[in-house]
């Protein structure tokens, strides 16, 4: 899978007004250096999990008109190629620079791709940080015209992050904001989907035993658009572990799970397993010292909430007494009932939900702010088609830096190298070649904001489908276990 380098965006509508269409307008996209589906699909539809679409509508359109080039796979996509964009691009386009009312500002606030940082009050120099998140798309006022529902996060300058839902109805002008619906504080936002005019919105909020950074309890709330004002059209949800548990059948483990540990050297563990379809199992363990990780081969089973693991080989050779984990199914995480492994959080959760996995921001706030930035990083992405990219920045203590991209489908991880700068509370790291030393055709540049504790690409917003490089030690000392 190519890498992107930068993001250069070719969209020719054709004949679509700016106002859309509930059978939707669509257009053409022509492939340009470094882009890749679902990159595309988080830039232009709002998630990068909705690529997709954009496989099926420009399917669509090369049999019933010919003239755009079929992808025969996702993952191999060509510069040049010609692509058909499902019809909320557009939208999704006007979002970036929508404008809004925000009950924490005087004036109304223009979007600049996505985002705006305006003055609480005229001369104030408090500022209020607002960000687009998500989207979802459907007639919300029953005039045949396709609008947005949008989730936003208003930070007010205090300890709290303010999630709402914003309505947009398409007009001749482009999008006008119509309502917005106070989700809470900090909450966790799962998805957000849209049907017959009534928009779901699921999310994590915090229960009574919850601190308002940690949400836990899942929560939907379906809504309808009602004389411009959002309306409850069915009663909240609230599902703790027990209802759960009486509505649905037993769920299993997920594919591959993510965690990481200490080791006895330098520099730490950073453990994957996978739990395939046909009952195999593979745990890669890399020691984050450049050296080709460490795999072991068997088999799993699942019973009564608990997967069990029996390792039995490596690299084809039996083992001389097979390893057995067992470890309890608990929501998205596994957790080792003899203490043998850390516990591991599944790799959908961390890379498509955006999870933030066990870490102690504690001590990382601190050693980030005093500029030490060298170590070994871990960020969760996901991919085009299969399977997603399990992602380790290398900040070396000689200004080095090298990016390893595991896409997690049975392929050589990509290298690329560079070097890194670290600033007051910020990193840019310049990738120039790649890992055989075959040089880029343009630097790719990576600015990382420290921001409580963690990383943060300034690419994208960084609660949407940024990097989050979160530090091995972070992840190791959430949760300590033994070095093996």
């Amino acid at each position: 899978m190519r890498r992107f380098l930068t993001l250069f965006l070719l969209l020719v509508l054709l004949a679509a007004p700016a106002q859309a269409r509930a059978d939707g307008s669509s257009g053409f996209y022509v492939v340009q250096e470094g882009d890749w589906l679902s990159k595309i699909a988080a830039r232009l539809l709002g998630g990068a999990d909705r690529y997709p679409e954009i496989v099926a509508s420009t399917t669509a359109r090369a049999e019933a008109r010919g003239d755009v080039d079929l992808i025969a796979n996702p993952d191999r996509i060509e510069v040049g190629q010609r692509l058909w964009l499902p019809g909320d691009a557009l939208l999704w386009q006007q979002l970036q620079t929508a404008t809004l009312n925000s009950q924490w500002v005087e004036q109304d606030v223009t979007l600049v791709d996505g985002r705006a940082s305006v003055a609480e009050t005229q001369g104030s120099a408090s500022k209020v940080e607002i960000a687009l998140l998500s989207a979802t798309y459907g007639d919300l006022n029953e005039d045949g015209s396709l609008d947005a529902a949008a989730v936003m996060a208003t930070d007010p300058g205090g300890s709290g992050t303010f999630y709402t839902l914003e309505a947009f109805l398409s007009q001749e002008d482009g999008l006008i904001h119509s309502a917005t619906y106070a989700l809470g504080d900090r909450v966790g936002l799962q998805n957000i989907t849209a049907e017959d005019g009534l928009v779901t919105v699921n999310m994590l909020t915090a229960g009574p035993d919850d601190p308002l950074c940690c949400p836990t309890v899942l929560q939907s709330k379906t809504l309808r658009l009602q004389a411009n004002t959002w309306v409850e059209a069915e009663a909240t949800l609230a599902l703790d572990d027990s209802a759960a548990a009486a509505t649905e059948a037993e769920p299993g483990p997920e594919w591959a799970y993510k965690g990481a540990a200490p080791s006895a050297g330098c520099c730490g563990r950073d453990i994957s397993l996978y739990l395939d379809v046909d009952g195999q199992a593979h745990l890669k363990t890399d020691y984050l010292n450049e050296e080709p990780p460490t795999i072991f081969d068997g088999t799993w089973q699942f019973s009564d909430g608990t997967v069990t693991v029996a390792l039995t080989s490596q690299k084809d050779e039996p083992l001389a007494e097979p390893q057995t984990y067992r470890l309890k199914l608990d929501g998205n995480t596994l957790i080792s009932q003899d203490s043998a492994l850390p516990v591991l959080t599944a790799f959908v959760s961390l890379a498509w939900d955006r999870l933030e996995p066990p870490f102690d921001a504690t001590s990382m706030v601190a050693r980030l702010e005093a500029g030490e930035y060298t170590g070994a990083y871990k960020a969760y992405l996901p991919a085009a088609s299969c399977c997603g990219q399990d992602i380790t920045l290398y900040l070396n203590h000689d200004g080095t830096a090298r990016l390893v991209s595991d896409f997690m489908n049975g392929e050589d991880a990509i290298i690329e190298t560079g070097t890194w700068q670290g600033g007051d509370a910020e990193v840019t790291v310049t990738l120039t070649a790649m890992g055989d030393g075959t040089s880029l055709t343009d630097p790719w540049i990576i600015e990382l904001l420290a921001t409580d504790g963690v990383l943060v690409s300034q690419e994208t917003v960084p609660e949407a489908w940024g990097m989050r490089f979160y530090a091995i030690e972070g992840l190791i000392t959430a949760d300590e276990r033994p070095a093996r």
